[in-house]
């Protein structure tokens, strides 16, 4: 029997090629089932992302939140030294700080990118705004390129890899989706709204095959022991 992967999961990799923004809000800091490179296992959202971003063919995702900055996922070499030629960051020594003038060049140049199929993730965006019906100035002009830009993007065959066009995608993790401007998201067909909510029971029962056999016994006890567990 396969492994059931998150809804969330599917959902995204499925609608790569009709939306450029993702907001993903609900139960984000829990770890979810995810193909890694051909094996079920439990894993943060990010990796999630990542593992299923990279099987469309995506060579860099970038993560941004407003404590530690910008930087590279996996914070490994070559998506490194990528992200930082292809958006002139500087990402050796962890992440580098933006100021939200330089955020918003770099969801431009990424929407816009078409050498290579890029993401970036906004983590922790409930924290970008101290309310979001209370914007200044810098913060309103910014969702409003975030707008404009989930509607005038389009979807990229890069030079490096080929394959279907796919969007450059923004990806928004919220503790709630009302934590965005209303107006960002309100009836737009670019932007796709995913709740994750907790586990159901298919899911639990997923998830325990893969913890069970890191216990001692596990593969001893009784069929109706593990049902229990």
């Amino acid at each position: 029997m396969s492994t059931p992967l998150p809804r969330w999961l599917a959902d995204v990799a499925r609608t790569l090629p009709i939306r450029s923004q993702f907001v993903i809000s609900g139960n984000i800091r829990d770890t979810f089932l995810a193909d890694v490179r051909g094996q079920a296992a439990l894993v943060p959202l990010q990796r999630a992302l990542w593992e299923t971003l990279r099987k469309a063919g995506y060579a860099c995702m970038l993560v941004y939140d407003p404590a530690d900055g910008i930087r590279a996922y996996p914070d490994e070499p070559e998506p490194r030294q990528l992200a930082e030629r292809l958006f002139g960051l500087k990402l050796s020594g962890g992440g580098q700080m933006l100021s939200l003038e330089s955020l918003t060049n770099l969801m431009r140049q990424l929407t816009a990118e078409r050498q290579a199929r890029c993401a970036l993730v906004m983590d922790f965006a409930s924290r970008l705004t101290r309310q979001p019906s209370q914007l200044s100035e810098a913060e309103h002009r910014f969702f409003v390129v975030a707008e404009k830009l989930s509607l005038q993007a389009t979807p990229v065959v890069p030079l490096e890899g080929g394959g279907a066009p796919l969007f450059n995608p923004v990806v928004w993790l919220l503790n709630r989706a009302q934590d965005l401007p209303s107006w960002l998201t309100l009836d737009s067909e670019r932007v796709a709204s995913l709740v994750i909510p907790r586990p159901d029971y298919e899911m639990r029962m997923a998830a325990a095959r893969q913890l069970g056999p890191l216990f001692a016994g596990f593969d001893q006890a009784e069929p109706s022991a593990r049902e229990r567990f």
